[in-house]
């Protein structure tokens, strides 16, 4: 017989979440891939300088939200295995468990705070 405990009921519930985000960023991913090959078919036109900078700059801020949604994506996929395989809500870094509300804030978390605010620093002396 199958125990249904508060901790499972709230990895079923996290489980739906992610899965929701997962679908969530395949769609802008593929939206953004359809919209590039579209966008290939056009004949060039003749544009001014500041036409030329703005589609510069919007190519340029596209390519970082997708670089960030792949990552999100990379994140959630993540967190679905270590639900898969038992390990979901312990950190990755010391394998202490992360606060149940910092899981309900950001389902696929995989570092504690601790360890996300180390990570963080470290991230940005490397800068």
């Amino acid at each position: 017989m199958t125990t249904i405990t508060a901790t499972s009921i709230a990895h079923t519930r996290l489980r739906t979440r992610l899965n929701a985000r997962r679908d969530e960023l395949d769609a802008l991913l593929q939206s953004a891939l359809s919209a590039a090959s579209h966008g290939c078919d056009e004949p060039a036109e003749v544009r001014d300088f500041k036409e030329v900078a703005a589609e510069e700059s919007r190519v340029a801020l596209d390519d970082v939200a997708l670089a960030r949604a792949v990552g999100a994506r990379e994140q959630v996929i993540a967190a679905l295995r270590r639900l898969d395989g038992g390990s979901y809500g312990l950190c990755l870094a010391c394998g202490e468990a992360i606060d149940a509300n910092r899981l309900e804030a950001i389902p696929a978390a995989g570092l504690c705070r601790s360890c996300q605010v180390l990570d963080e620093r470290s991230r940005a002396v490397g800068r």
